[in-house]
C-alpha cells in the first residue's frame, strides 16, 4: 500500500528526468576549456617590428664597432655583407665586383662605401632605427640615421631569407632608388 502512495513521485520524478534530459540534448553543448581549445595567445613573443629593429640594431652596432674600435680600413665589404645582406644582394655585388675587375685602375661602380656614406670615416654612429611597415612577415622598410661627420638619413629594405633577417637594399641621397637598381642598371650598363 505505501508503494501505491509513492508511484505519482516516482512517475513525476521520472517525468522531470526525462524533460530535463531532451532539454539538455536540444542545447548545443558548451564545449569545455581545456589545453587543446584554449585560445592562443601570444605571451612574451616578440613582434616582427622589434625583431626586425632588434636585427638593425645588430648590424649597425657591429659596423660602428668595428670601424670605431680599430685603426684599420673598414671590414671587408664582401664578408660585411655575405654576413648581413640577402643572396640577390651578394648576387649583384659580385656581378659588379667582375666588372669592376675589368677595369684595373678605374674606381669602378662605388666612389664612396655606401655603408659609411662616405669615402672616410671619423667616429661612425647611428640612432632612430624606426620599422615603417612589414608585409607577409617577410619584407620590412626600415628608417635610420647614419652619423659619418653629418646625419645622413638611410632607409633599408630587410628580407627574411632561412628565419633571418638580411639588407636587401639600402635607399641613400645618392642613390634614391635604393643601391639594388643602380648596380642592375651598371650590370646592363656593362655586360
Amino acid at each position: 500500500m505505501h508503494l501505491l502512495h509513492s508511484y505519482p513521485l516516482f512517475l513525476g520524478l521520472l517525468s522531470c528526468g526525462i524533460a530535463s534530459l531532451l532539454l539538455g540534448c536540444s542545447h548545443p553543448k558548451q564545449p569545455q576549456r581545456t589545453i587543446q581549445n584554449a585560445p592562443i595567445t601570444r605571451i612574451n613573443v616578440p613582434n616582427d617590428s622589434a625583431i626586425v629593429a632588434q636585427r638593425v640594431t645588430e648590424i649597425y652596432g657591429f659596423l660602428c664597432k668595428s670601424m670605431n674600435d680599430s685603426n684599420v680600413e673598414a671590414p671587408d665589404r664582401a664578408a660585411f655583407e655575405q654576413r648581413f645582406c640577402s643572396r640577390a644582394w651578394n648576387e649583384e655585388g659580385k656581378k659588379v665586383a667582375q666588372i669592376d675587375a675589368r677595369h684595373p685602375g678605374d674606381i669602378g661602380l662605388w666612389e664612396y662605401d655606401y655603408w659609411i656614406q662616405a669615402q672616410d670615416y671619423v667616429r661612425l654612429s647611428f640612432r632612430n632605427v624606426r620599422v615603417v611597415s612589414i608585409e607577409n612577415h617577410q619584407t620590412a622598410r626600415v628608417k635610420l640615421i647614419l652619423h659619418n661627420g653629418e646625419d645622413v638619413p638611410l632607409e633599408l629594405k630587410m628580407v627574411k631569407e632561412q628565419g633571418q633577417w638580411r639588407i636587401d637594399d639600402l635607399t641613400d641621397a645618392s642613390n634614391p632608388h635604393g643601391i639594388r637598381a643602380t648596380q642592375a642598371q651598371y650590370i646592363r650598363e656593362n655586360p
